[in-house]
C-alpha cells in the first residue's frame, strides 16, 4: 500500500507521540506501506530543524533516530509533467 505523506503528519508524529507515532513505529516492522513524500519534504525538514526540535522537546539525538526511522519508509514521488 502507498500513502502520500506531508511535514504536518512527520510533525504531529514527533510532537504528539500519538496514532501517527504508533503507525510509524508499526510500519517499521511489518512494512507494509511506502509512505511517498514530495522531493522538498526532506530539505523542508532541514529547514524547520532548529524549529522543530524546539517545539517537540526532543533531544537531537532523539529526533534524529525518529527521523531516520520514518525516512526509512519514504519514497520521493516524482514530479508529473
Amino acid at each position: 500500500m502507498e500513502s502520500v505523506l506531508d511535514f504536518n503528519l512527520v510533525f504531529s508524529a514527533l510532537h504528539s507521540r500519538g496514532k501517527i507515532h504508533l503507525i510509524f513505529a508499526w510500519n517499521y516492522v511489518v512494512r507494509k506501506v511506502r509512505f511517498l513524500v514530495p522531493e522538498f519534504f526532506w530539505r523542508e525538514i532541514d529547514e524547520k530543524w532548529d524549529r522543530i526540535l524546539s517545539l517537540t522537546k526532543l533531544k537531537e539525538d532523539e529526533l534524529l533516530e525518529m527521523l531516520e526511522i520514518i525516512r526509512s519508509q519514504t519514497v520521493t514521488s516524482l514530479k508529473r509533467s
